[in-house]
C-alpha cells in the first residue's frame, strides 16, 4: 500500500533527524542551566520510553486497521516533539 510506504519513509525521516539532532541538544540544554545529571536522566529515559510504548503498540497492532492508525499517529507525535524541541 503506497499510503503505508510514504508513513513509513516519513516516520524513518522524522526519526533520523530527531537523533541526528540529539548531539546538540545537551549544549543547548546546558545553556538553559538544566544540569548534566537532568540532560543524562532526560536521555536515558528516551529508550525506557520506547520500549515502554512498543510493548503497548504491539498489542494494539493485532487489531484491525490499528497499524495504520499507530503510523499516523507516530508520526504526529514525532513532528509535533521535533516543533516542540525547536523552540527551546
Amino acid at each position: 500500500d503506497f499510503l503505508i510506504l510514504t508513513l513509513y519513509v516519513g516516520v524513518f525521516l522524522s526519526l533520523y533527524n530527531l537523533e541526528f539532532l540529539t548531539s546538540f541538544f545537551p549544549t543547548k540544554m546546558q545553556d538553559l542551566g538544566i544540569s548534566e545529571f537532568a540532560i543524562g536522566v532526560i536521555f536515558s529515559l528516551h529508550p525506557v520510553g520506547w520500549f515502554i510504548i512498543s510493548m503497548l503498540a504491539s498489542k494494539v497492532m493485532n487489531r484491525e486497521n490499528a497499524r495504520k492508525f499507530l503510523i499516523i499517529l507516530s508520526f504526529a507525535v514525532t513532528t509535533l516533539g521535533i516543533l516542540l524541541l525547536l523552540l527551546l
